[in-house]
């Protein structure tokens, strides 16, 4: 018998152990494609009362300062907190977009409104929403009220208007590397960057696109 001494990485389930055991996981079904207002509304009955994070995973960050930096920000205001981004304003239709009540200062935007993908000409500011939420319980009631909007879906944004429009919300913006998963560019992209900072596969794959010339 011949025996071997390598033992495979064991990755996501080290870093877990490493977290320890107090948690747990509550897995929560979306029955149908309602949006994103109506997935967020189903954890309703396992959120126990405290602010939560949402998480979108097509959206990857390079570090987990941004989550970090807006469970702080919920922390001390009492409010939502959603990740922004600046983009050209030739790019605003296509996301949530914030109406800023007051300057950024250290990072941190007032909110005031929200619009869905407006057109570039009615865009309140060149910040759009990204992929990461904190937010706080009432959003739940907030979503229980809301109509169908676009496509006959539940808003996330919707829900999130009114929660901005009646008490504390901010936005942060986002200083980490971001990769948006969510088409074929930005999927190759993502796979790209990040094999080329894994230790393991990163130098192979370096040396296998200075090949591709």
């Amino acid at each position: 018998m011949a025996a071997s001494g390598y033992r495979r990485p064991r990755g996501v389930a080290d870093r877990m152990e490493a977290i320890g055991r107090d948690w747990t996981v509550d897995v929560v079904f979306q029955d149908r494609p309602l949006g994103l207002g109506h997935a967020v509304g189903c954890a309703a009955g396992v959120v126990r009362g405290e602010a939560f994070a949402v998480l979108l995973p097509d959206e990857i960050m390079g570090a987990p300062t941004l989550l970090d930096r807006m469970t702080s920000v919920c922390r001390d205001t009492g409010g939502g907190v959603v990740g922004l981004l600046r983009v050209p304003p030739a790019e605003v239709s296509a996301y949530g977009v914030i109406e800023p009540t007051g300057p950024e200062d250290d990072g941190v935007v007032p909110v005031g409104g929200l619009i869905e993908k407006p057109a570039p000409a009615d865009a309140p500011s060149d910040l759009i929403v990204i992929g990461r939420y904190v937010l706080t319980v009432d959003v739940f009631d907030r979503i229980a009220g809301l109509s169908p909007g676009a496509g006959g879906e539940l808003q996330l944004t919707d829900a999130l208007r009114e929660q901005a429009s009646d008490g504390p919300f901010h936005g942060v913006l986002c200083e980490v590397d971001r990769w948006d998963t969510g088409n074929p560019l930005g999927f190759a992209l993502a796979a790209v960057d990040l094999g080329l900072r894994d230790p393991v596969i990163g130098p192979a794959l370096a040396e296998h696109l200075r090949a591709l010339g």
